[in-house]
């Protein structure tokens, strides 16, 4: 959703300041899997993932968001 919005606000002319960072426990799922069986296999993708890795995948957002902020604050700029 944030890599959408970094994408128009640049195609539009803006040169914005701002970074995203994406927790990964939502990670591409392939959108030719079938979705009109009984098992939705994206959602089982998708489920097993979180279910796996969610809890590792989002410190390891937390922690690349402490250093973007960082940066911020070393850069003198608000954040």
């Amino acid at each position: 959703m944030g890599d959408a919005v970094l994408g128009m606000t640049i195609q539009a002319g803006g040169s914005p300041k701002l970074a995203a960072v994406r927790n990964m426990s939502d990670p591409q799922i392939n959108g030719d899997l079938p979705t009109d069986c009984r098992l939705d296999l994206q959602t089982e993708f998708a489920v097993a993932y979180y279910t796996s890795y969610g809890y590792h995948t989002s410190v390891a957002g937390a922690f690349a968001t402490r250093g973007v902020l960082a940066e911020l604050a070393t850069a003198g700029l608000p954040g």
